[in-house]
């Protein structure tokens, strides 16, 4: 039952950070594209706070980038150990590459 219960809750968690993202999208898309290449340093590893350092983001609805990043370290961290021979963080991030790509026009 809890990896079924974690499934479960992290679905819709997914779901609403891709309809946050698609709505600062609608706001500032330049912005929400940054956003979005933060989000790819940290699936790919780096710790939020090092990349805050480095770039600065702006908010353009919704909620805070910052707290969004930290929670997916913690997100993707957990998905890597629940599915440890299976896609892991790669679950949620697919899409989340998808709308970046989207909004870059790859």
């Amino acid at each position: 039952m809890g990896n079924k219960l974690t499934v479960v809750v992290q679905n819709i968690w997914d779901d609403q950070l891709l309809e946050e993202l698609k709505q600062k999208a609608e706001k500032d898309k330049e912005c929400t594209i940054k956003i979005l290449e933060a989000f790819e340093k940290v699936y790919n590893g780096e710790e939020p706070d090092d990349i805050l350092k480095e770039i600065s983001l702006v908010n353009p609805i919704g909620e805070n980038p910052e707290a969004l990043l930290k929670a997916y370290k913690w997100i993707w961290g957990q998905e890597d150990v629940n599915y440890p021979t299976g896609k892991g963080r790669e679950m949620s991030w697919v899409v989340l590459k998808e709308l970046w790509e989207n909004l870059k026009g790859v």
